[in-house]
């Protein structure tokens, strides 16, 4: 059984000085650790969608380039990290304009 949750279109705008970053944010995660979250009904091992959306905006804070790539590694590399019970994730994203 595959088991995967994740959040969608986070929203990431960041100004300094002249740089501006603007994206959205999807994260997928993935892992046979949140089969008793279905199965069961435990939530012991399952991070919460809002706290996957906070995460990201935080690490949005701490990256101080403007590569959409090299953000969405940022992201991925500090929440497998963070969170091992995450067995693996899919972070994709797209560039907002900001006329």
């Amino acid at each position: 059984m595959r088991i995967s949750y994740g959040k969608l279109r986070v929203p990431v705008h960041r100004i300094a000085g002249d740089d501006v970053f603007a994206c959205e944010v999807s994260i997928e995660v993935l892992g046979e650790n949140f089969a008793p979250a279905y199965t069961e009904g435990d939530n012991a091992n399952v991070v919460a969608t809002d706290t996957m959306k906070n995460f990201i905006l935080r690490e949005a804070a701490q990256y101080d380039g403007t590569a959409l790539e090299r953000f969405l590694a940022f992201v991925g590399e500090r929440m497998i990290a963070t969170y091992p019970v995450m067995e693996a994730l899919r972070v994709s994203g797209r560039e907002l304009r900001f006329d």
